[in-house]
């Protein structure tokens, strides 16, 4: 994932509020914390790759990191943004 500057909705009248933003922003970390809990529990079992070619498991496991990679830096990502509305005025 490339990394963007973090850019900030400008808080004004007629615009979302700060409020409003900021509970977007925390249903949205609540639902991918959700989504890593979830593939935590889907990390690849070897026992599940036993009769398969011997590669397999390996790369299935390096998939699932890059997988949790993304997510967490999704998760940084989002919590980057809900701080700089916090912090806007």
């Amino acid at each position: 994932m490339e990394d963007i500057k973090t850019i900030t909705p400008t808080i004004n009248l007629n615009g979302t509020s700060r409020e409003a933003l900021l509970e977007q922003k925390t249903d949205l970390l609540h639902a991918l914390r959700e989504a890593q809990a979830a593939l935590r529990r889907a990390t690849p079992n070897g026992r599940d790759y036993q009769l398969a070619d011997p590669s397999w498991f390996e790369r299935a496991l390096e998939r699932h990191t890059r997988q949790c990679r993304v997510l967490a830096k999704l998760v940084e990502e989002v919590m980057d943004e809900a701080e700089a509305i916090l912090e806007s005025e």
